[in-house]
């Protein structure tokens, strides 16, 4: 059969091949690894900061103001 480049796992293997032949080397990493999303390592780190900051006599409303300002503080 032939590879049609409209299928995602043949346009893959069409990246792969053009990458290759140009020398970039192309690493194996899990599709859901940690380190390819940073959506996973903010999140850790705002639940780690707001933690911090809970005490027992926090409310929902500080817990929401907590979380906006450890959001904003967050380095782009």
């Amino acid at each position: 059969r032939r590879r049609q480049l409209d299928d995602r796992p043949h346009r893959a293997w069409f990246i792969r091949d053009y990458l290759q032949n140009l020398g970039v080397e192309i690493k194996e990493w899990p599709a859901s690894s940690p380190d390819l999303n940073p959506t996973e390592y903010s999140c850790d780190q705002l639940l780690l900061t707001v933690h911090a900051r809970v005490t027992n006599t926090t409310t929902l409303d500080d817990l929401q103001q907590m979380l906006f300002e450890e959001w904003e503080a967050i380095p782009q």
